[in-house]
């Protein structure tokens, strides 16, 4: 009985209150009544209804929709403003930005009236757009660590912590955040170069087309190949004028040894070179610059020379490892501006001028060493050469325009170790291990493949003579002596002595030998027929053997058993 009476009690307090006049609660109509009627999402936007159920006296000066995520961390919430004026009835909006599909959402109706905010009743709907994040454009294009880099676009998120930048694999800060736009800052990273930034947007990840280049400073060559200790060196690069890290200095290393920096501008830097160990004279250096957040390194671009190094020769190359530089002397020729040195089944190109090593293709036969390799108009003859366990009687010519092998007819005998020179398009050869006679000179005819026997040589023979030519006339050396061939008579003539284990070369139409026991390289004098020591070869000596050729005027010469230091003298 109680509880029916206060159910009665309170029926007529609402009563009471319903029919009150609005002059007894002056404040009851001064504000708007809103509800939310409905909310659809579907995979392109969501479709939000409301109703202005009661105006209210005061001027509502902003509504719409407020909706915020309800499964992410941290929650965020969204506006979805309406134009002005508001009215009685019913408003809707179609709202496409900041849908994140598979999270929750929790949205209602509002307006804001003075100061306060009269909200709806709350519906939630999980997101289902599938629009995706689009990148425009951004500016700068490169930029130093710390930059600011503008991304432009459409459908970003402008919430920071949903907002992952990348620049290739480092992480860059996000600064600022809008539903067109993304400021991020460049980060501190040890390296330069080009690379994509990349945007992950909750779960949507997005990449410019375009790459930001990452600047600093870098160093692109050496004013010179070869130095000594005292003396100046230029390093040539962008942006070497940089800022430090704080507290530290530009320091400039050879190898491992400190060099003196005398001046530093944006595209230079000039240094002393240090004094090193003597096991590192001739030997390619490496050069490294430290002091800012990104070390260059330059790998094998200066030779040390000795203080008192006098020899005149200076470094031309550092042969790469994989090419098969396998032996001290290596049997070539030179066309245009390219060096050719035989080794297995291939040739080694060696590009002089611009100092480029690679290999040419191979022929199908077996490798072998010890073959004879002459140039007869643009084809390379490979003759003979030995294996281990046999010795070879196959002709093998390379077109080196074209890169490509040719199989001829063979000799009717073997052949390998021999000495050989060109005349007339005549490869002529004898010496070193045949299998009928050693001392007979042999004229192959790369035109016929004929092959005729000729006057004898009139020495004994070996396997390390070499020839040079002066005037079109073949001096041959070998077991110290020289010996001029005369191709109209067929005949020999001895015409001096030269140190044993010496190789003979010809450069500019004149004869050089050096001496793998002295290493001095000599000029023949045709009129004194006596030899002008020129300088002494730097480096060491494999098998009392050479591989040298000569180009313009210079001599190339190297001992690759032992070292893989191209070097070079200037000639008169």
């Amino acid at each position: 009985m109680k509880r029916l009476r206060l159910y009665l009690y309170f029926l007529c307090l609402v009563l009471a209150v319903s029919c009150a006049e609005e002059k007894d609660f002056p404040k009851a109509k001064q504000y708007p009544l809103l509800k939310t009627t409905s909310v659809v999402a579907d995979s392109v936007s969501v479709i939000a209804k409301g109703e202005i159920v009661l105006q209210g006296k005061k001027e509502i000066t902003e509504y719409g929709f407020i909706y915020e995520t309800l499964t992410t961390k941290p929650k965020v919430s969204f506006k979805k403003v309406l134009d002005l004026p508001a009215k009685s009835g019913p408003f809707m909006a179609e709202i496409k930005e900041n849908i994140l599909k598979g999270v929750d959402y929790e949205i209602y109706a509002y307006a804001i009236v003075d100061k306060y905010k009269v909200d709806g009743d709350k519906f939630t709907f999980k997101g289902g757009s599938t629009l995706v994040p689009v990148i425009t454009d951004f500016e700068p294009k490169q930029g130093f660590d710390g930059t600011l880099i503008t991304i432009t676009g459409e459908n970003f998120i402008p919430v920071k912590d949903f907002i992952k930048a990348k620049i290739g694999n480092a992480n860059a800060t996000v600064i600022d955040v809008s539903s067109n736009k993304i400021i991020i800052k460049a980060p501190d990273v040890s390296y330069v170069g080009s690379f994509p930034i990349t945007l992950t947007i909750y779960n949507n990840q997005v990449t410019t087309s375009q790459k930001y280049t990452i600047l600093g400073p870098t160093i692109s060559g050496v004013s010179e190949s070869t130095v000594r200790p005292g003396e100046e060196l230029t390093l040539y690069g962008e942006h070497l004028d940089q800022p430090t890290i704080p507290g530290q200095e530009v320091v400039v290393l050879l190898d491992r040894y400190k060099a003196t920096v005398k001046s530093r501008t944006d595209k230079e830097i000039v240094i002393t070179v240090p004094s090193v160990p003597e096991y590192l004279y001739f030997n390619p250096l490496s050069i490294t610059v430290t002091g800012w957040n990104k070390p260059i390194a330059l790998t094998n671009v200066v030779t040390v020379e000795p203080p008192n190094n006098t020899s005149g020769f200076r470094l031309a190359s550092f042969a790469p490892s994989n090419l098969g530089l396998l032996y001290a002397r290596m049997p070539n020729f030179v066309s245009e501006d390219r060096a050719h040195l035989f080794t297995l089944d291939h040739f080694v190109n060696y590009n002089i001028e611009l100092n480029l090593w690679s290999r040419s293709s191979s022929f199908t036969g077996e490798g072998r060493s010890n073959g004879i390799v002459a140039l007869v108009g643009r084809e390379a003859y490979v003759i003979g050469g030995r294996t281990t366990s046999k010795s070879f009687n196959e002709v093998w010519a390379y077109h080196y325009p074209t890169d490509t092998w040719s199989k001829k007819s063979s000799l009717p005998f073997t052949v390998y170790g021999a000495t050989s020179f060109v005349l007339d398009n005549m490869i002529y050869f004898f010496g070193g291990n045949n299998s009928t006679n050693n001392n007979t000179l042999w004229r192959y005819d790369p035109q016929t493949g004929n092959v005729v026997a000729l006057n004898n040589f009139p020495a004994v023979t070996t396997e390390t003579g070499s020839t040079f030519t002066i005037d079109n006339k073949v001096y041959v050396v070998t077991s110290g002596s020289i010996y001029q061939y005369n191709p109209q008579q067929d005949t020999w003539t001895r015409t001096g002595n030269v140190p044993l284990n010496s190789f003979a070369f010809t450069v500019e139409n004149q004869g050089y030998i050096v001496s793998a026991n002295t290493k001095i390289l000599s000029r023949y004098d045709v009129a004194a027929s006596n030899w002008v020591d020129i300088s002494t070869y730097p480096s060491c000596v494999a098998n009392s053997a050479f591989t040298g050729f000569g180009y313009k005027n210079r001599l190339y010469l190297a001992s690759f058993a032992c070292s893989a230091n191209l070097y070079y003298q200037e000639l008169q």
